[in-house]
């Protein structure tokens, strides 16, 4: 129902004032005072005459909400799953859209407009006008409720990228023996204030990745140390890795885009890190790098406002030369009971009691492979469905028998060290592989250059 503003109303009725000599200041005054209670009876009109179209304004503005809210919802989830947050703004809308949602479920909106159409009507104004007045304004003040919700949402940041763990949590690996020993005197030089760069050395497949992974995970937020560094900064620094692909992997554990700076990369690297606690941990270095031109501050021993610390692993000892190290560990192969646990753990109890004579030959298996730990599992592996001792036999002879004169490549090796040992009982692994394909797979994969990332298609 459509009505006639006030200040038509007044201009209607001035000449009136007038004629009975009243002024129409006067008349004015009066009706000013009036207004306020004009004005709530003019909107009780409102709700009175035009509470059907309320009603539809009020779904249609919640129908819209409600797509609002599920486009939200998508956006949110497309943005969750690439590795950002929700806002505290976002949450708290979503929440207000729900109640919003419960309110008007509980207001029985259809029934309400059905019992509109029904009202029967005197100049446009229902005769049970006591009931239509309430409806009417209650569902005025709830579509202005929903009205704002809408506008507000498309001012409101709905997502945020997270900045990276200060501490990624590396894979564990199970069953590995001897570790821990190492891994207490490694966390009691980090401890130390005079040792700022910490070398841990030793042969491929002795465990030294593996001892990293325990330091690192030390460092979780399940752990009694989170807070310790601002930064604990995991890298591969591997055979073919050069100075940009090291900085390129330390800023990215750090969240920086290096194209986005027009510093070099050292400085900026270095500017993030120089008012930092940090601990770097750098993995199968083959190369001494100077840390100013990586961009990592130095380490300085005898205390210092901020903890810096380096850890390194290396299969060189000269690498450790370069690198400066306070300390350097030596990892050394597992002793004979350490073996031979670490070699029954990855066969099995299954298999190891499948035939009196196998723990037996089991012992003498693990004996050849000679404390080694990648080659106790990767043999260990290997014998796991093997439950005839004539297998065990086969692979006893397999491993004594093996010259690395069968490679040729492998003659520069020393005579007797752990190096050749390895190789050994690598091309006994590739000699049992089960078939030409896997094998061909095997020598495909020793193309790549190390730490490659390799689809499954293309094998």
């Amino acid at each position: 129902m459509n009505l006639i503003p006030l200040s038509v109303i007044l201009q209607f009725f001035a000449p009136y004032w007038n004629s009975f000599g009243l002024p129409i200041v006067k008349a004015a005054d009066v009706l000013g005072k009036l207004v306020p209670h004009m004005e709530a009876i003019i909107r009780g009109i409102g709700y009175l005459g035009e509470s059907g179209e309320n009603i539809k304004a009020l779904t249609a503005a919640m129908d819209g909400l409600k797509a609002r809210r599920a486009g939200m919802m998508d956006d949110i989830n497309i943005a969750e799953r690439e590795g950002s947050k929700r806002t505290p703004e976002a949450v708290l809308w979503l929440k207000r859209v729900e109640a919003e949602a419960g309110e008007a479920a509980k207001m029985e909106v259809a029934k309400m407009e059905e019992a509109s159409r029904k009202r029967k009507r005197v100049l446009g104004v229902p005769l049970n006008w006591v009931s239509s007045y309430k409806d009417g304004q209650r569902v005025r003040k709830k579509a202005k409720v929903v009205e704002d919700l809408q506008t507000e949402a498309s001012s409101i940041v709905i997502t945020r990228r997270l900045p990276p763990s200060s501490v990624e949590e590396m894979p564990a690996i199970p069953g590995m023996v001897g570790i821990e020993s190492y891994k207490n005197q490694v966390l009691l030089h980090l401890a130390n204030d005079s040792m700022g760069i910490i070398a841990i050395r030793g042969m491929g497949g002795v465990g030294k990745t593996t001892l990293l992974s325990r330091i690192n995970n030390n460092f979780l937020s399940t752990g009694g140390r989170s807070s310790e560094f601002d930064h604990v900064i995991w890298t591969v620094a591997s055979k073919e890795c050069t100075l940009e692909k090291l900085q390129k992997g330390m800023a990215k554990k750090l969240g920086l885009n290096l194209e986005a700076y027009a510093q070099p990369p050292n400085a900026v690297l270095f500017e993030n890190l120089k008012s930092k606690n940090f601990l770097l941990l750098l993995d199968d270095l083959w190369r001494g790098y100077e840390l100013e031109d990586v961009g990592i501050p130095r380490p300085v021993t005898g205390g210092n406002q901020f903890k810096r610390k380096v850890i390194l692993t290396t299969r060189l000892q000269d690498v450790c030369g370069k690198m400066s190290a306070d300390v350097e560990i030596k990892m050394n192969c597992l002793g004979q009971p350490e073996a031979l646990d670490l070699f029954k753990f990855h066969v099995g109890e299954q298999t190891l009691n499948s035939h009196p004579h196998i723990i037996d030959l089991a012992g003498v298996v693990a004996e050849q492979c000679r404390g080694l730990p990648l080659a106790l599992k990767t043999i260990g592996s290997a014998m796991r469905d093997r439950r005839e001792p004539k297998h065990w036999r086969h692979v006893i002879k397999l491993l004594k028998d093996s010259k690395h004169a069968e490679i040729p490549e492998m003659e520069i090796l020393p005579e007797e060290g752990e190096e050749r040992e390895m190789f050994r009982i690598l091309k006994l692994r590739y000699d049992n592989l089960p078939d030409d394909g896997t094998k061909q797979c095997f020598l495909s994969c020793c193309l790549r250059p190390e730490d490659w990332q390799i689809e499954k298609d293309e094998l």
